[in-house]
């Protein structure tokens, strides 16, 4: 079980990036943990859902619209992971986050 609260980190004592709740999702323990600590990118592994040469879809969204073309991916990545991603109709390389197995997605911010 998963526990969110807010923490006053010493930087100088930093065991690596801390992990949102939505990247430990799916995520497996690199090693026993004990309850009650702070979860860093060192202490889980995220599977790999995409892998170099895949064919994904990459999805746009600003606002209420969404766009999805097809791509390839340039290379691997896990959830959260940016990626670059080659347009399969326009051969144009973008870069984009790794949101699922086969999703690569960019959020447009809508300027309103």
């Amino acid at each position: 079980m998963f526990e969110s609260r807010r923490l006053a980190l010493n930087p100088s004592n930093a065991r690596g990036r801390l992990l949102s709740e939505s990247l430990v999702v799916g995520s497996v323990a690199t090693r026993d943990l004990e309850q009650g600590i702070v979860l860093t990118e060192r202490d889980v592994t995220r599977p790999i859902l995409i892998k170099e040469g895949d064919t994904v879809f990459f999805e746009v969204k600003k606002g209420a619209i969404t766009a999805r073309v097809a791509a390839v991916a340039q290379a691997d990545g896990a959830r959260g992971d940016r990626i670059a991603v080659t347009i399969v109709s326009s051969e144009r390389e973008i870069k984009g986050t790794v949101a699922s197995r086969g999703l690569v997605r960019m959020t447009m911010n809508s300027g309103l």
